[in-house]
């Protein structure tokens, strides 16, 4: 697992790709089937999913199509209630899922520091 608060912001770009290349495997989805529920090309998928790489519409498409809103929402309410996200400190306690992850990983994107308490 990619150490979040180490980690260059390619290597978190990519590791990105790569969650949503996962979320869409196990929805047993072809990057045609999510280019097409996304309304974007079968190549920005590709390259997505392999660098990371992409607008930030393409992502919020991607992420919508997905059904992954929440994990998104989460970072615009945090930014709602405490206005600048750069600086911010936040524990996640709960499980250490896609959740945490993805928490751990666009919050490291947004300058946000995150601290995932969870089970063995």
């Amino acid at each position: 697992m990619l150490d979040v608060a180490f980690a260059t912001v390619p290597e978190l770009v990519e590791t990105l790709g790569q969650h949503l290349r996962a979320q869409r495997i196990a929805q047993s989805l072809t990057q045609a089937e999510l280019a097409q529920r996304a309304g974007v090309s079968g190549s920005a998928i590709k390259t997505l999913e392999s660098t990371g790489m992409t607008t930030l519409e393409t992502f919020v498409r991607v992420i919508q199509a997905l059904g992954l809103v929440d994990e998104l929402a989460d970072l615009l309410t945090l930014r709602e209630r405490f206005g600048e996200l750069e600086g911010l400190k936040l524990a996640y306690v709960g499980d250490g899922n896609n959740v945490a992850r993805s928490l751990a990983i666009a919050g490291r994107l947004a300058g946000v520091e995150v601290r995932v308490a969870s089970p063995p």
